[in-house]
């Protein structure tokens, strides 16, 4: 392409050409940025909420969970005792009664997770099941239940003293019938 302007004159207008150009290219990218931060902030607070009600429901749970690790073991027991009453047409004894004199033998240091009764053709079987924190809670639970006068029989395998704490454990009980 040929120009006729003189030399200064083009200088000056590939300046003014390269000025505009410039100015567009920073505009365009002004804009850009604009609409990436415009699409950008609500996925940001979208995420900062979201990580900030997982975070609270986390800690409310885990203080839930370090306040009512008794709780949790005596909403079961209130769940067992609701099944056992239900056995209660079953077989002759005051499921209540069972239930009431088990968790009244259990010291501070032992937890129960399970209770199960059953009929053998030697009486009544209750198994009781959970963790004790050592060695002499779990003595001293199976001795309270020994001198609790509605059970016969108390059994504690010897194989469940063998751990010092956090000892987990299996009692059988034999339960007297007041009929028989």
């Amino acid at each position: 392409m040929f120009s006729f302007l003189p030399e200064p004159y083009k200088a000056k207008a590939k300046r003014e050409y390269d000025l505009r150009l410039w100015a567009s290219i920073c505009l365009m990218l002004g804009c850009v940025s604009l609409v990436s931060a415009a699409l950008v902030f609500p996925a940001y607070l979208s995420a900062r909420s979201t990580n900030t009600s997982a975070a609270t429901a986390y800690s409310v749970a885990v203080e839930a969970e370090a306040s009512s690790v008794n709780k949790d073991a005596d909403a079961a027991i209130m769940q067992a005792k609701s099944y056992m009453s239900a056995f209660q047409t079953l077989i002759p004894l005051d499921a209540d009664e069972v239930v009431s004199s088990i968790v009244g033998a259990k010291p501070q240091g032992v937890s129960i997770t399970s209770i199960s009764i059953g009929d053998t053709d030697d009486g009544i079987q209750v198994s009781i099941g959970g963790v004790a924190s050592t060695r002499e809670e779990l003595l001293a639970f199976s001795n309270a239940l020994e001198n609790v006068s509605d059970f016969s029989a108390v059994n504690l395998p010897v194989d469940y003293l063998a751990n010092d704490t956090n000892t987990d454990y299996t009692i059988s009980l034999s339960i007297k019938i007041q009929n028989q």
